[in-house]
């Protein structure tokens, strides 16, 4: 007998020693306790206090946006900036680096002058584009706007023989269906060989389409563009002589800004819902 319970106590001795080493945690990780487990049992409430245990890191990730959202908030309120595109103006040149906010900011304009109707134009960010909208227009933010779905237009093209072949259909739509034409990156299928003549041709081809367009439609036009090198745009000569208003975006990091003419330049924050603090007024 005695000896049957020494060598229970020392089975019994080995198994809270590996039972021990089992439960020992990685450095990064934090385990339940046992008692902990038997009190969430017991408190029915275990998947959750496990669940809240396993998202730790997320937890800090949500208290991070929601810490980003409120300085966000903040700086709105002190910081909320409009600039209004007159009704005189036909045509904008917005352009900036990639990631500035550019197709934000156009589809954000195009929402806010909602119900009327908008087409956009686009090259090979069909698919990018379709997600940014859904993205913002089933945010928070836009809720009170009924369908915002049903006014968005968007078309692919792969040329700027497809771009003019689209600009002939808008010629045909009734001049109260269209407030806002937006085509993103017209420049794109140039790009590199935007020097050559008979490509600067095109362009200025296209650029007169758009103007006329605009002019007997009594709609607006921005035209996307991205960036050559620092601070111009592909064919910029060429597009400013055709455009009344040239926006240029900047971004440094996280920090972002809009310069209207050279010399007024306004911050600006983006989240998923759209540009925060600075809007484009539009009138026609």
């Amino acid at each position: 007998m005695g000896n049957n319970t020494e060598v229970k106590k020392l089975t019994s001795f080995f198994v809270e020693k590996d039972e021990q080493k089992i439960r020992t945690p990685f450095p990064s990780v934090r385990y339940l306790t046992p008692d902990e487990i038997i009190n969430a049992q017991n408190s029915n409430n275990y998947e959750k206090i496990v669940e809240s245990e396993i998202n730790k890191e997320r937890e800090e990730e949500i208290t991070n946006e929601l810490e980003t959202s409120l300085k966000f908030s903040e700086i709105e309120k002190e910081n909320e900036s409009f600039i209004d595109i007159k009704k005189g103006i036909k045509l904008v040149h917005l352009f900036g680096p990639p990631s500035s906010g550019k197709t934000t900011f156009a589809l954000q304009s195009a929402i806010e002058i909602i119900p009327k109707n908008t087409y956009y134009i686009i090259t090979s960010h069909y698919t990018a584009l379709i997600k940014r909208i859904k993205q913002m227009i089933f945010d928070e933010r836009w809720k009170d706007q009924n369908d915002i779905k049903q006014y968005f237009f968007p078309i692919q093209i792969q040329s700027l023989d497809e771009l003019e072949i689209q600009l002939e259909k808008i010629k045909r739509v009734d001049a109260h269906e269209i407030g806002l034409i937006i085509i993103d990156h017209f420049t794109d299928y140039v790009r590199g060989e935007i020097y050559k003549e008979e490509n600067r041709v095109k362009l200025r081809q296209i650029l007169e389409t758009i103007y006329l367009i605009c002019d007997e439609k009594n709609c607006k036009s921005l035209l996307l563009n991205g960036f050559s090198f620092v601070d111009s745009a592909p064919a910029e000569d060429l597009v400013e002589s055709f455009c009344d208003m040239t926006l240029r975006l900047e971004k440094d990091g996280i920090n972002s800004q809009l310069v209207l003419n050279d010399e007024e330049f306004y911050p600006y924050f983006i989240d998923n819902s759209g540009v925060r603090n600075l809007h484009i007024n539009i009138y026609f």
